[in-house]
């Protein structure tokens, strides 16, 4: 038995997340992000700015961050972290868990893959 539209519009409805209930995710996947990232540089540095993809400068603001300022950076409407992978095949091995020996170069260069990025116009 098929839906009508109207219940086919309900359905997709109930499925979609209202704009409170996005900010508060946001609010916590980047909270979450950015308490794991000082957790990781305040660790080991080196491989933390190398898994997070973050310059010298960058690493060392997010480490000193306060709580308070945590907050309020967590408390943007944008989500502070970003997918890496813009190689298919990369993405591809990573997601289908093909042989790590795809990954070697990377891991041995210390380093995240190049991100093609367009330039900013501000």
């Amino acid at each position: 038995m098929s839906e009508t539209p109207a219940e086919s519009a309900s359905t997709r409805a109930a499925c979609i997340p209202d704009a409170t209930s996005m900010v508060a995710e946001t609010l916590a996947l980047n909270i979450a992000y950015l308490s794991l990232a000082q957790q990781m540089l305040r660790g080991d540095r080196k491989v933390a700015m190398s898994r997070l993809g973050f310059s010298a400068e960058v690493a060392d603001v997010l480490a000193n961050l306060s709580v308070e300022q945590v907050t309020r950076l967590a408390s943007s409407n944008q989500i502070l972290c970003r997918f890496r992978f813009c190689d298919h095949e990369m993405l591809a091995a990573l997601a289908e868990k093909v042989d790590t020996a795809l990954l070697a170069p990377i891991r041995q260069a210390g380093r995240p893959p190049e991100i093609e990025t367009a330039p900013r116009t501000e």
